[in-house]
């Protein structure tokens, strides 16, 4: 199944899913609209079509040869490549690079074998009824594989910017997706590729503890999310009064009497 046909599969998807964490407000503003690409998601995407599917990577993208994006030669360029993701040469080459260091890697690379890369599925949510989508970078008969690319792999930057990002609930999603449909895969693995030099890999074994607060998590946003069909109210992050506090770093007991203020002259000079 192609991506695009994928994306017209009813049912909720964790990249929509994820939003209800904020908000429903939010999620609903994700979903509505086409989704906003950035840069790095262009270049996270490449990579991974890259190392997955490398025989359509000349189907779905095109590198431009200008140096500028606008113009006669930038319109009739992006008229003549309807449907292909434009490239820089720079961003076309690092997604190839991506893809050479994971599969150079002695253990990353053999993993992506025996399977099939890009696995879409479909389930009903037994807790909520809601119906459900999702589509898995790569799945083998004993494995559910992940690959993401980062600017960092430091241990502690990627751990913190996964959870920000809702790794654990991400995978522990598809784990619900398989198990619904009679199919739950004994080992759970993540591929991090760095997107710039030297593009670093790691592959990590996910830890079954962070796969349970991923699946609490997707209980809770689709029970979120269930209610919020029900009743036809999608609130924002603070649907009521608040109480605004500073950081809890301005209640010390710091005798300096500043109160953590730094106060700026009309010249620029601090005072």
């Amino acid at each position: 199944m192609t991506f695009t046909d994928y994306q017209s599969l009813p049912g909720v998807n964790w990249s929509s899913l994820k939003h209800m964490a904020k908000s429903p407000k939010h999620y609903l503003c994700e979903k509505t609209p086409p989704p906003y690409v950035t840069a790095a998601m262009v270049k996270g995407r490449a990579g991974h079509t890259a190392t997955l599917e490398p025989d359509l990577f000349a189907s779905e993208y095109v590198v431009f040869p200008g140096s500028r994006r606008a113009g006669k030669e930038w319109d009739a360029f992006e008229a003549a490549n309807e449907g292909r993701t434009i490239l820089k040469a720079n961003e076309a080459e690092a997604a190839w690079a991506m893809s050479k260091a994971v599969r150079a890697h002695p253990f990353a690379g053999p993993l992506l074998g025996g399977g099939e890369a890009e696995v879409s599925i479909q389930w009903v949510d037994p807790e909520t009824g809601l119906a459900c989508k999702g589509r898995m970078d790569y799945l083998r008969p004993n494995a559910l594989i992940d690959l993401k690319t980062s600017a960092d792999l430091d241990r502690r930057r990627f751990a913190a910017r996964a959870l920000d990002l809702g790794h654990h609930g991400q995978l522990a999603f598809y784990l619900r997706g398989l198990k619904a449909l009679g199919r739950e895969p004994v080992e759970t693995y993540l591929i991090a590729v760095e997107q710039s030099e030297p593009y670093d890999v790691g592959l990590f074994t996910v830890d079954p503890a962070a796969l349970e607060i991923g699946d609490a998590l997707v209980s809770t946003l689709l029970n979120r999310l269930a209610e919020c069909e029900a009743t036809g109210e999608w609130p924002g992050r603070y649907p009521g009064v608040e109480t605004f506090y500073l950081p809890q770093w301005a209640y010390s007991d710091d005798e300096s009497g500043d109160m953590g203020l730094t106060i700026t002259s009309s010249e620029g000079e601090a005072a």
